[in-house]
């Protein structure tokens, strides 16, 4: 993994949908500064007490916005499961990075296809999510 995540404030926009990927972007690199460089056993470190790992966070995460996506905006039947938060050992940080980025990707496609201001409800009722 590289060192070279992009720190860009988010930039207002009048549309909603661009300002929202603009802080979802934002963020989502804040969580990938905190594991470049990162071994797998540093990334699977989970601190005393009741703390995930930084790869539980990335991975959670993830789940996080599948489940907002597809089961929020698209009505998609999702589960949430306590293994996101404490993830095997065979889970590499390459792989949770590069799924993390796969969800953003989908993240980012469906809320642009979305009519701004559209409702949850109208986005379920077509599955490109434009009303």
């Amino acid at each position: 993994m590289s060192g070279d995540v992009a720190i860009e404030f988010p930039a207002g926009s009048s549309d909603e949908r661009r300002l929202l990927l603009n802080w979802l972007r934002f963020l989502r690199g804040a969580v990938l500064r905190n594991v470049v460089d990162l071994t797998d056993e540093q990334a699977h470190w989970q601190p005393d007490g009741a703390l995930i790992s930084l790869l539980g966070i990335v991975n959670h995460l993830t789940h996080v916005e599948w489940r907002w996506i597809d089961g929020g905006i698209l009505g998609r039947s999702t589960d949430r499961s306590e293994a996101e938060f404490h993830p095997r050992p065979e889970l590499t940080l390459v792989t949770a990075v590069a799924a993390y980025q796969r969800r953003a990707g989908a993240t980012d496609t469906v809320i642009m296809q979305c009519r701004r201001s559209t409702s949850r409800a109208a986005c379920r009722l077509a599955p490109t999510c434009d009303g």
